[in-house]
């Protein structure tokens, strides 16, 4: 279909992006995989969806929010799915605030194509690219820590593979080790802090740039890896004595199934040891209780660049 006329009620991929919350990449995926979406093109080819676009994937939206799969909703059609998602107002038109580094953002595209097409050469070449334009920090919460949320997303949703998710994760958690490394030169002088996951949490990415952002601190980290059993974190504190112990989560059952045994071990520390708990379980109105104990909270929404002076020092 042609685009002739008037574009008010088209929108770039971007804004469509924009006003439901599922990145570019799903929105190109569901299109080929599920003929969601039908999306006209202009003369150069690039998308622009539709009202009912919108609608579908507001709908969408709502059922997955409801704990409906992907699969489920897509077996009811596009027709069903738009009857349930019309409304009686025309949709807003907005554009989204430019994003702090476009580059980054081309990039982070780039790089998660390549990923579900197991394209390990084209990661390296965008991830070199980034590193060679922007500072590695600001490559790491842009760029990286994104990747590894919208790879997780791709495969809960059934569009990436596990072996993407596994390719592109492990590519990440190298590099970051690389930067740790050459950091770790220096030794810290503002202090000694553990770092290590939750019981069965096995992610590890999010754990290697909290380690390169407490090593920019001044920080001598020891790091202790995913997976870290509490009966183990509590001798290790009471060998080396550290200032500060940061653990990392994902996932809310496993904060919740832990929580007794994290706050036995807050209150075993030894005086003046701080404890941090980050990650994307960590949802402060929700563990309102371990903040009153003394538990530093960081959810995953609050940069790790500003982790320093207020939540530390």
């Amino acid at each position: 279909m042609s685009v002739q006329g008037t574009t008010r009620d088209l929108y770039k991929i971007k804004t469509i992006a924009s006003l439901t919350g599922f990145n570019p990449t799903l929105l190109r995926a569901w299109e080929r995989r599920y003929g969601l979406l039908i999306p006209t093109r202009t003369e150069t080819g690039h998308r622009l969806y539709t009202a009912d676009d919108l609608r579908v994937l507001r709908r969408v939206r709502t059922l997955l929010d409801q704990g409906r799969s992907i699969g489920e909703i897509v077996a009811q059609g596009r027709s069903r799915l738009l009857s349930q998602g019309a409304v009686s107002q025309p949709a807003p038109q907005f554009q989204s605030a430019p994003p702090p580094f476009p580059l980054l953002e081309s990039l982070r595209e780039e790089i998660l194509q390549a990923a579900l097409s197991l394209d390990d050469v084209s990661i390296h070449q965008c991830l070199d690219q980034a590193f060679a334009s922007i500072s590695p920090s600001q490559v790491l919460e842009h760029l990286m820590l994104p990747l590894s949320r919208e790879i997780g997303h791709l495969w809960a949703r059934q569009v990436a593979s596990i072996a993407s998710e596994h390719l592109l994760t492990q590519i990440l958690v190298r590099r970051v080790q690389r930067l740790i490394e050459l950091e770790n030169r220096n030794c810290g002088s503002r202090g000694l802090a553990l770092c290590g996951g939750f019981p069965d949490e096995y992610h590890e990415l999010g754990l290697h740039l909290l380690t390169y952002r407490l090593l920019q601190l001044g920080l001598q980290v020891i790091f202790l890896g995913a997976a870290l059993p509490f009966a183990d974190l509590a001798v290790a504190v009471q060998l080396r004595r550290p200032q500060f112990v940061l653990l990392s989560v994902t996932r809310l059952a496993l904060l919740e199934l832990h929580k007794p045994a994290l706050v036995q071990l807050y209150q075993s520390l030894p005086a003046g040891t701080r404890l941090v708990v980050g990650g994307s379980a960590v949802k402060r109105e929700e563990q309102l209780d371990l903040e009153r104990l003394g538990i530093v909270l960081w959810p995953a929404d609050q940069p790790i660049a500003q982790l320093g002076e207020t939540a530390l020092f």
